[in-house]
């Protein structure tokens, strides 16, 4: 699906396959799998204002 975009954030497919594998109950790994999602937000945000 991503690929389809010209602009997207570096290693987007890799990003999402570490957040899934991360949000558990595990709260030390959801909330890591959080900080991963929240920089992909944060980087994809700068693509849309270039």
């Amino acid at each position: 699906m991503i690929e389809g975009f010209r602009k997207k954030p570096n290693d987007y497919k890799k990003k999402i396959d570490q957040i899934i594998t991360l949000i558990s109950v595990n709260m030390d790994s959801t909330k890591e799998g959080i900080q991963i999602l929240q920089e992909l937000i944060s980087e994809t945000e700068k693509l849309l204002s270039k």
